[in-house]
């Protein structure tokens, strides 16, 4: 009889700390229950499994392509075909595609599960402009061709290496005329070594700017081919002698003829083609000239005196 209280309290104490577990449990399911209420009805919310293609503005398949979602480190590249898949992002993410060559590409997801994308500007610049061979008005230095070659001969510096080796001849460089007369994109076509062709480029590259070439009116990019001469300086005094006779004969200088006969087929004169004879007498009345060794051309622009 006196331990019976104690029993009671004991079972009381039992019953009421039963009650405040299950009253615990109660409130963490129900906490848990909102939660999930609320990511699956809150707009935004959902995860969602995105697929789709990446191809170019022609259809054809671009793989390798970087799929990115924004604010996420979840990235995907695109297979040889072309298709993505992206698992388990907001139904309201963005997502950036990106690939070479292409500017990049930002989606807004809401809620589509396929997303196609094309890729319809591409990175490259603007195309270059035409670079005529031929034009209806040449390009001239300022002075004319005959200015061009004295402007060459007064700035041309002997190689060192080339006066050891005792090498002479003719370089071959071509060039661009710009539509403003700038002279650009030098390039050498048939060099001979020994410090020439460097020598070559460095006085090209100081050319004054040029009258520039016309066609249907509007000036345009020429590209120009000449030879440049290398004349060991024992041989100069000789050869000046030659050509001042050659004037007073009212002839050219012929070994310059013989180079260009054995390298040259065809012979423009004014746009017209000439035989190779007719072109040696009227090149003394030239004011330009283009020398182009891939086409094996040569076109030169005459105005002759009145009579």
């Amino acid at each position: 009889m006196l331990q019976k209280p104690a029993s009671s309290r004991w079972a009381l104490s039992v019953y009421a700390l039963s009650l405040l577990a299950m009253l615990v449990s109660f409130l963490f399911v129900s906490s848990c229950q909102n939660e999930l209420s609320e990511t699956d009805t809150t707009p935004g919310k959902t995860l969602i499994t995105v697929s789709g293609t990446t191809v170019d503005a022609q259809g054809q398949p671009l793989p390798g392509a970087r799929i990115t979602v924004q604010g996420l480190n979840r990235t995907v590249v695109s297979g040889a075909d072309g298709l993505y898949k992206l698992e388990n992002i907001p139904s309201n993410a963005k997502i950036t595609y990106s690939t070479l060559g292409f500017h990049e590409v930002t989606v807004s997801v809401d809620g589509q599960t396929t997303i196609p994308v094309i890729f319809r500007r591409p990175l490259s610049t603007k195309p270059e402009e035409e670079v005529f061979m031929v034009v209806e008005k040449e390009p001239e230095f300022p002075g004319g061709y005959e200015a061009l070659r004295q402007f060459l001969a007064q700035h041309l510096r002997y190689p060192e290496p080339a006066l050891r080796a005792e090498v002479e001849g003719k370089v071959f460089v071509s060039f661009v005329i710009r539509k403003n007369g700038k002279v650009t994109d030098v390039k050498i076509l048939k060099g001979m070594g020994f410090g020439t062709d460097e020598e070559t480029m460095r006085v090209m590259n100081t050319l004054p700017n040029w009258k520039p070439g016309y066609q249907n009116g509007k000036p345009v990019d020429v590209r120009y081919t000449i030879p440049v001469d290398f004349t060991l300086p024992k041989k100069t005094a000789q050869a000046d002698k030659q050509a001042s006779a050659a004037e007073e004969n009212d002839e050219m200088d012929p070994t310059f003829y013989e180079d260009i006969r054995r390298n040259y087929k065809t012979f423009l004169v004014n746009g017209k083609s000439v035989s190779f004879d007719e072109y040696v007498r009227l090149d003394k009345y030239s004011y330009a000239g283009n020398f182009d060794l891939k086409t094996k051309t040569v076109s030169i622009s005459v105005k002759l005196p009145n009579k």
